[in-house]
C-alpha cells in the first residue's frame, strides 16, 4: 500500500520540487498546466509555476513517466520549509501529513537548502509502479516557509485503469 501512496505523492511532489533542480531560461511559449496536475497558486505565492508537462499525461501504470517543468521563485527557501499533502482514493483519505521541504530534496534530489531564487528548469523521468490500485487519487499539495508564507499549490487527480 505505501508503495503506491508514495508514487501518487511523489507525482505532484517532482513536479513541485524539480522545477529547484536546475536553472535556464524559460522557453516563451509554454503550456503551464497538464491533464492531472493544476497550479492552485496566486501571484502571491513563492514560486511562480510557468509550465508543467507529463508525458504521458496521465501517467500509465507499469511505464516511465517525463515530467518537464519550470519556474521562477521570487525569495530564497530555507530550512523549515515544508508541504502539506492530502492524498484520496475516491473518498478515502489516504494520508495528510507535512514533509519537510529540504529534507525532501535532499534525499530525492540531491539538492541542499536554501533554494536560491530565480529562474529554474527540470527535465527528469520516473518510473509509476504497474501495482498501484485502480482508481480516481486526487492530490492536494501547498509548500509554506518556516514563517508560513505560501510557496506553491498544487493539485493533482488521476484514475489508474486496467
Amino acid at each position: 500500500m505505501f508503495l503506491f501512496l508514495f508514487t501518487i505523492i511523489n507525482l505532484v511532489f517532482l513536479t513541485l520540487f524539480l522545477i529547484f533542480q536546475s536553472p535556464n531560461q524559460l522557453p516563451p511559449s509554454s503550456s503551464p498546466t497538464t491533464n492531472i496536475i493544476k497550479d492552485c497558486s496566486t501571484k502571491n505565492d513563492i514560486l511562480a509555476i510557468e509550465y508543467i508537462t507529463l508525458n504521458p499525461d496521465p501517467p500509465i501504470r507499469g511505464h516511465a513517466l517525463n515530467i518537464k517543468a519550470a519556474g521562477n521563485l521570487s525569495e530564497t527557501v530555507d530550512q523549515g520549509s515544508y508541504v502539506d499533502v492530502l492524498v484520496r482514493l475516491g473518498l478515502v483519505q489516504l494520508y495528510k501529513g507535512k514533509l519537510d521541504l529540504c529534507k525532501e530534496v535532499e534525499q530525492n534530489f540531491n539538492l541542499k537548502c536554501p533554494l536560491k531564487k530565480g529562474i529554474h528548469k527540470i527535465d527528469s523521468d520516473v518510473d509509476v509502479p504497474k501495482e498501484i490500485p485502480m482508481g480516481k487519487y486526487t492530490v492536494d499539495a501547498q509548500a509554506y516557509t518556516k514563517d508560513g508564507h505560501r510557496i506553491a499549490c498544487l493539485k493533482a487527480e488521476t484514475v489508474f485503469k486496467l
